[in-house]
């Protein structure tokens, strides 16, 4: 389930970007109706660069904890080039991921502490390829919504490769209905405000166990993951509204607010 919440966290973050500004949005994570989660995702994006950082709690039965994240880069149009990037688990013991960037590749990666000798056993081996035209989680994401918000009949259509500093993976969207059909689906959407129906893949490419049972449900599972996203522009993104992972204990669902969750 930890594997589940980190990916939840992964797809939240793309949310608060405003134009030459600064935005604030709340995420509530729950399974099953019960709270998992709560994330605040703080970010800005203009014309030259961009910034975020995530500050999300945790309780998962006898787990709990926080997780913190900071990213920033530069931006070109829909290019994203990231510099730095930090999530930090603190749980008891405390993890952490430090990345520098040069252009989009991880020049400098920091594991605290450091991992055991034994834990690439098992493992797809990562190499250093897979550390090359990458992005971390934060600004993975940030590109898919600012995609997203280039041009709403191609909304879900993209592909973002994703490197953790420990595992490599893509995240592949594409419409969830047939593309003839969005505009009508749209305008006869019972939801306010409507939204961009997409469905994810999760494609693990290195660094994970291929028996794992969280990768092969991820991978194995008729239902895909569904991300919706606003109609309506914020600045230059679309904002993910709804998030829904299916796993194999259950659905999460990542729910978008303005305010802090009650």
């Amino acid at each position: 389930m930890i594997r589940y919440l980190f990916l939840a966290i992964c797809l939240v973050i793309a949310g608060p970007l405003a134009a030459q500004d600064v935005g604030t949005a709340f995420f509530d994570m729950r399974y099953a109706g019960i709270r998992i989660a709560t994330s605040k995702v703080t970010g800005s994006i203009d014309g030259n660069s961009f910034r975020m950082s995530l500050d999300s709690d945790y309780s998962l039965v006898i787990y709990s904890g926080t997780v913190t994240g900071r990213v920033s880069g530069k931006r070109q149009g829909e290019r994203l080039t990231p510099q730095s990037y930090s999530m930090v688990s603190g749980s008891d013991p405390e993890y952490s991921t430090k990345i520098e960037y040069d252009g989009t590749t991880a020049r400098k990666i920091v594991i605290e502490p450091p991992l055991e000798p034994n834990w690439g056993d098992g493992r797809v081996p990562l190499k250093p390829e897979h550390s090359q035209n990458v992005f971390d989680p934060m600004s993975a994401f940030v590109l898919a919504s600012l995609k997203a918000g280039q041009d709403i009949n191609n909304a879900c259509a993209t592909s973002v490769p994703v490197f953790t500093g420990l595992s490599r993976f893509d995240i592949v969207l594409s419409p969830r209905q047939a593309p003839a059909k969005a505009a009508r689906v749209l305008a006869k959407s019972k939801t306010n405000p409507p939204v961009i129906s997409c469905a994810a893949r999760f494609v693990p490419i290195a660094g994970h166990k291929p028996n794992n049972q969280t990768i092969k449900a991820l991978t194995e599972s008729a239902s895909p993951i569904l991300i919706d996203f606003d109609v309506e522009l914020t600045g230059p993104v679309r904002m993910p509204r709804r998030i829904e992972i299916p796993t194999r204990f259950g659905t999460v669902v990542i729910e978008r607010s303005e305010k802090p969750p009650a």
